[in-house]
């Protein structure tokens, strides 16, 4: 059975716990790990809250619309109360700052947190653009050596400036590594990801192109 939902983390003392927000009784246990970058916890406020978006304001970011940048919600950052944010989340950049962005284009809610990682700059970040000949109905492949033969490689995904609201997953082929759309609808051709895989310090983003795709590069 496939469970469809957004999912976020929550957790204390070096154990997280991946927790769809509608769901959180079903919460699977998962070992903290170091990653490559910079990590901190963003804030939705009434200072950063614009409608559906929250901008992020952090001198790695700011002024950089070529940044990779992975987002997860966090329901309660030290373990105190949570607030929850049970929408599909995208990143996109709006200068001088980029946002975290609610894709169904509801309320961001004030307090909502997110776990944010800036990967480190390097021969290991690289853009994967999703095309007619890569993308096929409701996921897209991706040809990497650092990731193709690769099956214990573990994958963050974050939408890049799209309003893709459907959940979405990562799943290795045998060969490769794709990301589809957990609903199984056909992707649009303005889906933009942005995503990070481990180990290897490998980052990067992923994005689709097609007509009318607004690109971030």
């Amino acid at each position: 059975m496939t469970i469809l939902a957004v999912i976020g983390i929550a957790g204390t003392s070096g154990v997280v716990h991946a927790v769809p927000p509608s769901l959180a009784d079903t919460a699977i246990s998962l070992a903290a790990a170091s990653s490559p970058g910079v990590q901190f916890v963003h804030v939705a406020t009434a200072a950063n809250i614009s409608g559906a978006a929250t901008s992020i304001d952090h001198p790695l970011l700011n002024n950089d619309p070529n940044a990779v940048i992975i987002a997860t919600p966090n329901w309660n950052p030290g373990g105190g109360s949570g607030v929850y944010n049970d929408h599909p989340i995208a990143v996109g950049y709006l200068s001088p700052k980029w946002l975290i962005v609610n894709q169904d284009i509801a309320p961001m809610p004030a307090y909502a947190a997110f776990n944010v990682l800036v990967p480190k700059a390097g021969p290991n970040a690289f853009v994967h653009a999703a095309t007619a000949t890569n993308t096929f109905h409701n996921y897209t492949l991706i040809d990497n050596p650092l990731t193709n033969g690769k099956p214990n490689a573990k994958i963050l995904v974050t939408p890049a400036d799209t309003t893709n609201s459907r959940p979405i997953g990562v799943w290795y082929n045998g060969t490769k590594w794709g990301i589809f759309n957990q609903g199984l609808s056909k992707y649009a051709d303005r889906d933009l990801f942005q995503r990070v895989r481990y180990p290897g310090d490998l980052c990067g983003r992923i994005r689709a192109s097609g007509d009318g795709c607004k690109h971030l590069r």
